[in-house]
């Protein structure tokens, strides 16, 4: 007979929902804990059909993180189950898709990484922001499609390009945005 695995380990944490017929998976991104599956449309999104999504869940790689990221997945499956899953229950703003979400999403990840010292405050405003992230139209979506687009508003060859590039990317990837931007950085 098979060894039981841990609720606290993702494989052990997926067998269960599988076992009881969820077809969800607890997934780790970007050191945090999500869940994979098919789910309705997000607020906003121009889909009609459920599709392949992830939902983050803010949850910690502990053991703790890995008991809640199995009790979230059991109770949005029910509640897909029953046709009352709602986005906005998991989503701290409205318009949780638009640029001056993920910027703010993006600004309160930064800090807790680098510290809210003054000294990381007039950075965060001289560099990430007055460099890059103002760039961005806030009300508009955060696409891959907008990073392009605004990466290539600074002159190429510059080190403006250069910092933009470099300040869209990290955002990108936090934003879980499948981009490569490199090619707009040009050769300063």
């Amino acid at each position: 007979m098979a060894r039981n695995k841990s609720a606290t380990d993702i494989d052990g944490i997926n067998q269960k929902l599988e076992a009881a017929g969820v077809r969800l998976r607890v997934v780790v991104r970007n050191r945090k804990l999500s869940l994979r599956g098919t789910l309705p449309p997000r607020p906003g999104s121009t889909e009609t059909k459920p599709k392949q999504t992830y939902l983050a869940l803010g949850l910690d790689t502990t053991s703790y993180g890995y008991k809640m990221a199995l009790s979230e997945a059991l109770k949005i499956w029910a509640a897909l189950d029953q046709n009352k899953f709602d986005w906005n229950d998991y989503t701290e703003i409205t318009n949780w898709q638009s640029c001056q979400a993920w910027i703010d999403r993006y600004k309160k990840h930064w800090f807790q990484c680098k510290g809210d010292s003054e000294k990381n405050r007039i950075y965060w405003e001289r560099e990430e922001w007055q460099l890059g992230l103002k760039c961005l139209p806030p009300e508009k979506n955060l696409t891959a499609e907008l990073l392009i687009e605004v990466a290539q508003t600074k002159p190429p060859n510059t080190r403006s390009r250069q910092r933009l590039v470099q300040i869209l990317t990290r955002l990108a990837r936090f934003a879980d945005i499948l981009i490569d931007l490199s090619p707009y950085q040009g050769s300063y």
